[in-house]
């Protein structure tokens, strides 16, 4: 289904699902492979829409996906917005639909890109003290399906004014891509 740009398969597309929305916006539906190659846990975000914007971010939900175990995520909202899910040293998970929106006329072929990071900020606060509880380092072999998700809590900004979004440590990018055969 997809193509990626590393050779350790880091991101996988397996399956997606295109929604039409109002135009000129559509929710595409992935189910999708994430891989942890490094020692150490490390967060993969992957963006909120496609294409990706730039910007700031203004808030950040807590999402409980079914397990087992129950996977805890969090979706930060605001331009610069991502889906973000802290995988083990070493693990390989399945995401179920997961829910991106696409803005813009159908493209023939979409590109999908995931950044693996040691530590995210969210301003001058680090991702988990937006969370509520402990977000866990996802297990090698998860596969877990975000259809359904609970959304625990909603933290927002003073003001609502968008921060900005930082990404700590080295960051590994991996792109996958797929084409979209129809317009339907």
């Amino acid at each position: 289904m997809s193509t990626a740009d590393t050779d350790a398969a880091v991101l996988v597309i397996h399956a997606v699902r295109i929604v039409r929305g109002r135009p000129p916006s559509a929710r595409l539906l992935l189910d999708i492979e994430l891989a942890n190659l490094a020692n150490e846990a490390r967060w993969a975000l992957l963006p909120g829409q496609l294409p990706p914007d730039e910007g700031g971010v203004f808030a950040v939900e807590t999402l409980e996906a079914a397990g087992p175990p129950p996977v805890v995520l969090a979706r930060i909202l605001g331009r610069g917005g991502r889906l973000a899910v802290r995988l083990a040293p070493g693990a390989r998970v399945r995401l179920h639909d997961v829910g991106l929106t696409w803005w813009g006329p159908s493209p023939e072929r979409v590109e999908l890109t995931v950044e693996l990071v040691a530590a995210v900020r969210v301003g001058e606060r680090g991702l988990e003290a937006w969370l509520e509880g402990d977000p866990g380092a996802v297990a090698d072999g998860t596969d877990v399906t975000l259809a359904g998700a609970l959304t625990l809590e909603s933290r927002m900004t003073e003001g609502l004014v968008a921060v900005p979004l930082e990404l700590d440590g080295a960051i590994e990018r991996a792109t996958a891509g797929f084409e979209v055969l129809s317009d339907r």
